[in-house]
């Protein structure tokens, strides 16, 4: 029995277009719980919420994650800098990135000096953040 490629082709192409299709709308909708996961967790931070931000991480939200690309603040820099003792010790037992520079070179450490939080400084020093 002899195949026509033209048909075959067709055939193919009309089993591959779902799947394709299938697996856009997967990636896509992966990426959106991803967002709003990092959103929360930004949120969570920036306000203290360290329960909150626990079971955020527990669920898969990227601890360094970043969802505004004008100022690049992680997590653990949205709590330095608003004073969140508690929110940056979990953030660091949980491997929080220390070093992590916006694009004005800020970082957690610099925020939170500029606030004038020791405690959360001493907290960064003892995690290897350095003074640049």
């Amino acid at each position: 029995m002899r195949v026509c490629p033209l048909a075959l082709l067709l055939v193919l192409t009309e089993m591959a277009v779902p799947l394709a299709c299938a697996w856009w709308s997967n990636e896509m909708r992966q990426r959106e719980i991803e967002q709003r996961l990092a959103q929360s967790l930004e949120d969570a931070a920036r306000t203290g919420k360290t329960t909150r931000v626990g079971r955020l991480l527990d669920q898969g939200a990227n601890i360094d994650g970043v969802t505004n690309g004008r100022f690049n603040w992680t997590p653990l820099m949205h709590a330095s800098h608003n004073g969140h003792v508690e929110t940056v010790r979990l953030l660091l037992g949980r491997g929080a990135d220390v070093h992590h520079q916006c694009r004005d070179y800020s970082s957690a450490l610099t925020l939170a000096q500029l606030k004038g939080h020791d405690t959360i400084e001493s907290l960064l020093f003892a995690q290897g953040a350095r003074q640049e």
